[in-house]
């Protein structure tokens, strides 16, 4: 059976009534965000958004300690007491930092490309499967092109030279096959001339997880 998940409406109404005593939660939520900050690579950051940025806490955090003064933030939330305290929060900040009070929809209203950082802490647990996925995908519209991951599997755990094609490392395969079609590729080229075509693909693309399956 699955797990019932909060509406919109539940939602809004629920972090309206609860407010700032969501900072009460830090004991326990806040170090998991402090291990995430202190692997994070923000140095270089242009723009960072925010999706549920509650009491304003993670963002004043952000624009104090982490990001550089040119850098942009924009936090979205669907509760108005929470906007009302983040807007608060962040207000030292000026106008390079802005909350945006949302109807609760994945939409991160943005041009293509605004953004090359994308944070959301304890609310993507609250959301359907469903919206989990329009909300990646929102995110993945808004940030800014980065590399394609390449990964060259060389190591095809066994092999059948009569049948290679369906025993090159199947389980790693199936993991990534499970992933967003909109990003993962597999490629089996056949020969080196289909591999030298695939890697120059591959090289230039962008926003892409790539695998190249190569043995013989």
């Amino acid at each position: 059976m699955n797990a019932r998940t909060l509406s919109h409406e539940e939602a809004q109404l629920f972090y309206d009534r609860f407010g700032g005593r969501q900072d009460d939660q830090a004991f326990y939520e806040w170090p998991a965000v402090e291990r995430m900050l202190a692997n994070l690579d923000l140095g270089d950051a242009h723009g960072v958004v925010e999706f549920g940025c509650g009491t304003g806490k993670l963002a004043a955090t952000l624009l104090a300690v982490h990001l550089s003064p040119e850098c942009r933030y924009l936090g979205l939330d669907v509760s108005a007491t929470m906007v009302g305290l983040a807007r608060a929060r962040i207000a030292p900040f000026g106008a390079r930092a802005g909350i945006r009070h949302t109807d609760g929809t994945p939409r991160i209203e943005a041009p293509d490309g605004a953004f090359d950082r994308f944070v959301s802490t304890y609310v993507l647990d609250l959301l359907s499967p469903h919206e989990m996925g329009a909300v990646l995908d929102e995110a993945h519209g808004v940030l800014a092109p980065i590399s394609s991951l390449n990964l060259l599997i060389t190591s095809t755990v066994w092999r059948q030279d009569h049948n290679g094609f369906s025993h090159q490392d199947p389980g790693f395969l199936d993991v990534v096959v499970n992933r967003s079609p909109t990003v993962c590729r597999i490629f089996l080229p056949p020969d080196a001339n289909t591999l030298l075509c695939i890697g120059d693909r591959c090289l230039r693309s962008v926003n892409d997880i790539n695998v190249i399956v190569a043995d013989k």
